[in-house]
């Protein structure tokens, strides 16, 4: 489509009866209003009657055209020299302001007299103060005239303001120049030109980070991004230190750091000496110096959450301290929270097991530890105290001075915990239960803790201040009484020896032993 390169003016007063695109010819009819006017204000009104007319203004030294009720200015580059605007009535010059009142000392300003040389307003009265002094008359303002300095009569220079009178113009088409020329009088004053048509564009090309678009027969390279020098796809690689690297698994990474295997992306989360240690961004996830696994798909705050069973779930605390449910447990009495004691399950099946795996600290009459350190072997108590007066629920358990939800374990669940650890009877028990640390050293016996049970050599206590046997055996009581009068079952381990052992030899019930607690 032909375009036409007028100005957005001109294409709005000569929408209403030129044809720009086409072959069509379109004839300038007659005007029927005035050819010029001296004034804007003298057009009329632009109606029905007079639409098409263009009318020359001459104080605006412009041709105005009526169109959709509304004249509008026709913007014109004219061939030859035009003629001068029309200059306007010069306005007699006004008097000059009056000067302002001058100031009262303390008291409000006095009003600023009225233009036209008339005397300034009385200045409003200051509140209790003295009455302001009059103003000063302004000085006369000077005339438009006498400002122009002309040496000319006052009527003379009036009339050299006046322009040449004004021409009426119209569209006439110039099928030569393929537009219109805009005649006012006998004179072409200017040419609109139609514009040529215009070219259409393609992709021709898309790689590499370059697009190449072709115009008619010219072919332009557009740059996706640039690294340094070299254009490239961001979709496909991205920029490091002046480098391009492709992309791993969809994804940028700090080359030197992270790594990028068989498109799967490796970050780094930390040095173990010189070693890195990176994770899998697919599964994974680092926080401070660990790695850890997502949970249900996304990372988490491992300080704040624990992941069980593939839920985010809030860490516990007890006594104001975060714990890990899978292995660890609140020991509570009623609502009281006394500590935190690891767990753990040892058995299968209907043979399972949860056991303490710590020594239980829980100060009752006839306990105590040894000089007053719990810190690493607990607390010792008589049969009597870990009993603590109770008796059995419908389940036969004493609770004993466990916590709730657990109890202190009969005589037949120390030997099915042997039998758990020692299946196949090789009388090995004693070293898959031992700590494998605090032991005397015995190279024939040595524990493995392979069960996770943490048994500790704590001996046995006489009484608050006399301890025998410590890192030598360890005794747990049951809660199964000897036929012997004043004696119970305990299950005993000792550092010269791989087997473990439930007796009622030697110890009667005011020795103090070592009380593991089994889970209800």
């Amino acid at each position: 489509m032909n375009k036409l390169l007028w100005s957005s003016s001109l294409a709005l007063a000569t929408a209403a009866f030129l044809t720009a695109c086409g072959d069509e010819t379109t004839n300038v009819t007659e005007t029927t209003g005035p050819t010029s006017v001296a004034k804007f204000k003298d057009l009329g009104e632009c109606t029905a009657d007079n639409s098409g007319d263009m009318v020359y203004v001459k104080d605006q030294a412009s041709v105005y055209f009526c169109a959709d009720s509304v004249w509008k200015e026709i913007n014109t580059s004219a061939a030859n020299g035009s003629d001068g605007k029309d200059g306007s009535d010069g306005k007699n010059g006004s008097d000059g302001k009056n000067g302002n009142d001058g100031k009262d000392g303390n008291n409000g300003k006095d009003g600023i007299d009225g233009k036209d040389g008339n005397n300034g307003k009385d200045g409003i009265d200051g509140k209790d103060g003295k009455d302001g002094k009059d103003g000063k008359d302004g000085k006369d303002g000077k005339s438009a005239y006498e400002l122009s300095g002309s040496k000319l009569s006052l009527e003379k220079w009036l009339e050299s303001l006046n322009g040449d009178n004004g021409e009426s113009c119209t569209a006439v088409e110039n099928a030569t120049e393929n537009g219109y020329d805009i005649v006012c009088g006998d004179k072409v004053k200017g040419t609109l030109k139609n514009g040529t048509s215009g070219t259409s564009c393609e992709i021709v090309s898309d790689k590499d980070g370059i697009v190449t678009l072709k115009c008619g027969d010219v072919e332009t390279e557009l740059y996706k991004a640039i690294c340094g020098a070299t254009p490239y796809d961001p979709a496909k690689k991205f920029c490091f230190d002046m480098e391009l690297y492709d992309l791993c698994d969809g994804g940028v990474y700090t080359p030197g750091k992270d790594l990028c295997e068989s498109g799967k992306l490796q970050k780094l989360c930390y040095f173990d000496g010189d070693s890195p240690i990176r994770y899998d961004v697919q599964t994974h996830f680092c926080y401070g110096e660990k790695v850890y696994e997502f949970c249900g798909g996304e990372d988490y705050d491992p300080t704040k959450y624990d992941c069980v069973d593939n839920q985010k779930q809030e860490k516990k605390t007890c006594k104001g301290i975060q714990y890990n449910p899978e292995n660890e447990f609140c020991a509570m009495r009623g609502s009281v929270e006394f500590g935190t004691y690891k767990m753990v399950t040892i058995g299968t099946g209907d043979n399972a097991q949860t056991w303490m795996a710590q020594n239980l600290d829980y100060e009752v009459t006839g306990s105590s530890c040894y000089n007053e350190d719990c810190s690493q072997y607990g607390r010792y108590y008589s049969w009597n105290a870990a009993i603590n007066n109770s008796t059995p629920d419908v389940n036969g358990n004493i609770q004993g001075v466990c916590p709730d939800g657990w109890h202190l374990p009969a005589k037949a669940e120390w030997e099915q915990l042997i039998q758990n650890v020692d299946e196949n009877k090789k009388h090995i028990a004693g070293i898959v239960l031992k700590d494998s640390v605090v032991w005397i050293e015995n190279t024939d016996y040595k524990g493995t803790n392979a069960t996770g049970f943490t048994a500790l050599p704590a001996g046995y206590m006489l009484s608050d201040t006399d301890r025998s046997d410590d890192k030598q055996r360890a005794f747990f009581w049951s809660t199964t009484e000897s036929e012997t009068e004043g004696k119970a079952y305990y299950m005993n381990l000792s550092y010269n020896s791989a087997d473990a052992v439930v007796s009622d030899i030697n110890h009667s019930k005011t020795s103090r032993m070592s009380i593991r607690c089994l889970k209800d």
